[in-house]
């Protein structure tokens, strides 16, 4: 339980270091592939705010995660589910409405990319769920036993 806890306060307090940095120390370089931009797509997305939304992003993510954490100390099952469930759609939710703030030209693509991903990962943890919530029935045999 403890070690739940204290996994869930490490990503919490990741996400608010990472989203003051970016915020308010313009660590922009820590936003994927901003450092490799050129100039010109650096000051675009500047200009747009968009390397300061994304830090809003990451410190409100850490907020909501941080409100879902009293969870873990009630009777509720799906606790931790919820809580990174929680994560992912807000952040994927972020990042594909922060696209608007993408420069003009690579919009498009930036859309389809973060919809495609957002898709396959909700899909392969929807058929991963579904298999691991399936029943099973031991069989057990003269020399062995397996599971059906």
């Amino acid at each position: 339980m403890w070690g739940i806890v204290g996994v869930q306060a490490v990503v919490i307090l990741l996400f608010l270091i990472l989203g003051w940095a970016v915020r308010k120390k313009e660590g922009y370089w820590l936003i994927s592939g901003f450092a490799t931009r050129p100039k010109e797509e650096q000051e675009q997305l500047i200009k747009s705010g968009y390397p300061k939304k994304v830090g809003g992003l990451l410190i409100l993510t850490a907020i909501g995660m941080l409100i879902l954490l009293p969870l873990l100390f009630t009777s509720f099952k799906f606790a931790m589910e919820v809580q990174f469930g929680f994560m992912f759609i807000f952040l994927m939710g972020g990042l594909i409405y922060l696209t608007k703030y993408e420069v003009p030209k690579k919009r498009k693509r930036s859309y389809i990319i973060s919809i495609s991903l957002l898709i396959l990962v909700i899909g392969g943890i929807s058929v991963v769920s579904y298999f691991s919530y399936q029943g099973y029935e031991l069989v057990t045999k003269k020399d062995s036993f397996g599971a059906t």
